[in-house]
């Protein structure tokens, strides 16, 4: 089982990326199937560990749902400032 996030970029609309998020608790690794269904049309998947998942219940605990919210919005950021087209997908 593979946790960490990914970045792989599809080989056809370069216009174009997802930004595939996981759910509470999770890690990357739940959403990684659609991701690669994702990239084999061509489109660029990113998947990002969000804060306080994938360590321990303390550390997750520590955290609040604007810290999660915050950090999807600076990876979407990310994307759309190199991608036309940015896709939310999540759990």
């Amino acid at each position: 089982m593979d946790a960490s996030p990914f970045d792989w970029v599809g080989q056809g609309d370069a216009d174009a990326a997802a930004l595939c998020v996981h759910g509470l608790t999770g890690t990357p690794y739940e959403i990684r199937p659609l991701a690669l269904a994702i990239v084999g049309r061509g489109i660029r998947a990113r998947g990002p560990l969000l804060p306080g998942h994938g360590t321990s219940p303390e550390e997750l605990a520590r955290l609040r749902y604007s810290d999660w919210v915050d950090a999807v919005h600076e990876e979407y950021r990310a994307l759309r400032a190199e991608h036309g087209r940015v896709f939310v997908i999540g759990l």
